[in-house]
């Protein structure tokens, strides 16, 4: 996995955003400040900072801590699905697919969406083992971990919404209201004191200013008139939540690679869809055939946690900026039910042929990856593939 990533970060190309987050890590810990105007936290920029200060202020070095933590995830989803499937083959598969992921291998950008996504189900996987034995240390943990998540990155906050209903939901089942109301009280209160540097800076400049910062402005539309002349020049500025075009076609806001497009013709969740599929076409073929599984097998706990997490962000993300890196939870969240079909399959092929080996699917899954990473997909503008060095690096 760190292979593949460091071949990654060293060859694809730039995009303006990934330029901009690399340049925005310089400094920021020596600023002192515990929010960024542009993302409402800065946590993921003291974490680049830190790696640049070791591996050089250079392409290379300002993607290295995206690829650290984008191999760290594949323990991390061996542990997840292990502990929801209570099944080694099946947390094999899923940490082989996060493994040789095109997706996630084009990932590997100095953007705080990996780092993001990392946290958000290291906590969901002490959620499941909260609502497994109830232990409140398991509680505290997933709490924290969220809170770091969202200290990365704001939105989240939709995860931790999620997370929220699903204890409310499975607390309430098994030890009753009384027990459920205690264990949210403890989850939000966690989390709060992680929003503290946000919510206190907002409240601080929209008192003395009377706007807020970027990304609050954008979702609440407070004080656009004063911050225009602040903010006006991003290309996300003011954009509008288009629910309309995202589900019904001539969408007017980002999608894909970030291309502007004015009235697009297909709804944008379709668009986005096809992003995924052309990305990362392994990942979500036997994704959504295994939650189609999931559903006949009546695993509904995995399938509640999996729509919990998934509907919310993509609806709400696709229609107000409908880009590829916005989604970077969706493959991670479909990763488990793609495992279980393909340990269902392989279940199946050697009952019928008893010498078929399990090494045998997840080497052509390697193969075709890996063939796959050569020249198809394109997220982020970075370059088609991984195996030569882009313009902008051979430029630099």
């Amino acid at each position: 996995a760190f292979i593949l990533r460091l071949i990654a970060a060293s060859n694809m190309g730039l995009s303006a955003d990934d330029a901009g987050h690399a340049l925005r890590a310089v400094g920021s810990i020596e600023s002192g400040k515990l929010e960024e105007y542009g993302q409402s936290s800065i946590l993921w920029y003291y974490i680049q900072e830190k790696f640049m200060d070791v591996f050089g202020y250079s392409q290379l070095g300002s993607r290295l801590a995206s690829a650290f933590f984008g191999s760290l995830f594949i323990i991390l989803i061996f542990l997840f699905v292990k502990q929801v499937f209570k099944s080694n083959k099946t947390a094999l598969i899923a940490s082989i697919l996060a493994t040789v992921s095109p997706w996630f291998i084009r990932m590997t950008l100095p953007e705080m969406d990996i780092t993001a996504t990392f946290f958000i189900l290291f906590s969901g996987l002490f959620l499941f083992k909260f609502i497994e034995k109830f232990e409140k240390k398991n509680l505290i943990f997933s709490a924290i971990l969220m809170g770091l998540a969202i200290l990365i990155k704001v939105y989240s906050l939709f995860f931790a919404f999620s997370y929220f209903i699903f204890l409310l939901i499975y607390s309430k089942k098994h030890k009753g209201f009384k027990f459920a109301i205690k264990v949210l009280a403890i989850f939000s209160l966690i989390l709060f004191i992680f929003c503290v540097p946000t919510l206190a800076s907002n409240y601080l400049l929209y008192k003395d200013k009377g706007f807020v910062d970027y990304m609050a402005t954008n979702i609440l539309k407070i004080g656009i008139e004063k911050s225009s002349q602040f903010y006006g020049w991003a290309p996300g500025w003011n954009t509008p939540t288009d629910y309309s075009g995202f589900f019904f076609g001539g969408q007017k806001t980002y999608i894909g690679n970030g291309e502007s497009i004015e009235g697009a013709a297909l709804p944008g969740f379709i668009l986005m869809i096809q992003s995924f599929i052309i990305n990362d076409p392994l990942i979500f073929l036997f994704g959504i055939i295994g939650l189609l599984f999931l559903y006949l097998k009546k695993e509904n706990r995995i399938l509640f946690f999996f729509f919990l997490c998934v509907i919310i962000p993509f609806i709400y993300l696709g229609s107000h900026i409908n880009m590829l890196k916005h989604q970077t939870y969706m493959p991670i969240f479909i990763l488990a039910p793609a495992a279980f079909f393909l340990s269902f399959i392989h279940n199946k092929i050697q009952n019928k042929i008893p010498g078929f080996r399990l090494r045998y699917l997840l080497i052509i899954i390697l193969i075709f990856n890996l063939i796959w990473l050569g020249g198809f997909g394109k997220p982020l503008n970075t370059g088609n593939s991984i195996y030569l060095e882009s313009t902008e690096g051979k430029l630099i």
